[in-house]
């Protein structure tokens, strides 16, 4: 780890700490286990490399040491990595308990769709498919263990889905806060993004599509990413941007925001809204307190931070996006505050006009009285 390393893991490894492996970068059986945080910018910045040809659990403990004596205990709340659960026990046994432990979107989906070809109808495994989707966006936990117990129940009884339904039953039905929608509200982070982009950076630009001999070309070409990556971080820093994926996303979210009709829109509280769509209606909450993250991550025509409302729909609550109904509330927040203003200066220039008029009468009964005055003193 370099200092750099150190630095960003303690700054930023105790809101997400991401972990995977990747293989085919030397001619040799050796993987590649990086663990990465995400900074204020949504960039994900690898903190720790190791090169194993094991992926046991004893290795990721050793692994996993190595950090804690360099930077300390990292309590981290949210801990994502694949379906090995080598990574999640070897981290426990290091770090402690964490909060949030997600298994990434992708190979669960990528493990679902292969074990659906043991349904050998095809109508019933594009069925089963939709189905699986259903259950797992579902956001409502007490609908969502319904749906889970019913799901199963009609996989088992049904003869064509029953080696499926065993095989879901045994390997994610025990453990659906790993995977389901309705346990990862909050966090912002669904799949492993960030890794698959670190990985694909070193293959095909570091170590230019090629596998590399030794060891020490491929440990050089890591600590060149390293160094590149600190300067692309000061010069974000420097010109306060945000990655091109996240503003693009929030500037898709807030064109999609106009479609909303204003009759949808119902206001519940002060700082609670409800919109009404086809399929569901949605809450958004607006926070009270400011933004307690270090991040720049904002809506500039809303005047609004990614942190600043909370929406019940998946595009906010799991991939941690500024959604179109966010949008929406803010800019009817924005002009309401805006007319309040405009109403409060029109409000205090009649008052000032009052008072100045006051102020002049006053001034001109005053001036007719000393008149008075000096005409009888004359007679």
């Amino acid at each position: 780890m370099t200092d750099f390393q150190k630095e960003m893991i303690t700054k930023y490894g105790k809101d997400k700490i991401c972990i995977d492996g990747t293989h085919g970068l030397n001619s040799y059986d050796f993987n590649l286990y990086s663990v990465l945080v995400v900074d204020e910018h949504n960039n994900g910045i690898p903190v720790a490399f190791c090169f194993s040809n094991k992926s046991s659990e004893d290795v990721f403990r050793i692994y996993f040491s190595a950090i804690k004596n360099a930077v300390g205990k990292i309590e981290t709340t949210t801990f994502m990595t694949d379906d090995a659960p080598a990574f999640h026990n070897a981290w426990s046994y290091m770090m402690g308990t964490v909060k949030n432990v997600l298994l990434c979107a992708w190979p669960v989906t990528r493990n679902w769709h292969q074990n659906l070809n043991k349904i050998k109808n095809p109508e019933k495994r594009k069925i089963v498919n939709k189905a699986l989707k259903a259950v797992k966006e579902e956001l409502c936990l007490e609908t969502f263990s319904k749906l889970m117990k019913q799901f199963i129940q009609e996989l088992l009884n049904d003869s064509d889905t029953c080696e499926f339904g065993k095989y879901f039953q045994q390997n994610y039905a025990k453990r659906p806060d790993k995977c389901a929608y309705c346990y990862r509200k909050g966090p912002g982070i669904n799949t492993n993004m960030y890794l698959e982009s670190l990985h694909k950076k070193i293959k095909y630009h570091y170590f230019e599509g090629k596998h590399v001999k030794r060891l020490d070309i491929a440990i050089d070409g890591l600590l060149k990413l390293v160094r590149d990556l600190i300067f692309q971080r000061l010069i974000k820093i420097t010109k306060r941007t945000i990655s091109s994926d996240k503003l693009s996303k929030i500037v898709n979210s807030n064109r999609l925001g106009l479609e909303i009709q204003s009759n949808k829109i119902e206001k519940l509280a002060d700082n609670e809204w409800k919109i009404e769509s086809n399929h569901s209606n949605y809450i958004i909450c607006k926070k009270e307190e400011e933004c307690h993250r270090l991040c720049n991550i904002k809506c500039t025509a809303c005047k609004i931070f990614i942190h600043s409302y909370i929406c019940s729909c998946v595009d906010n609550l799991i991939r941690g996006n500024i959604c179109k109904h966010i949008h929406e509330v803010a800019k009817m927040f924005l002009n309401d505050t805006h007319n309040e203003e405009i109403h409060e200066i029109y409000v205090n220039q009649n008052d000032i006009l009052k008072e100045t008029f006051d102020v002049l009468s006053c001034s001109s009964k005053s001036a007719n009285n000393d008149g008075h005055e000096s005409k009888k003193r004359k007679i």
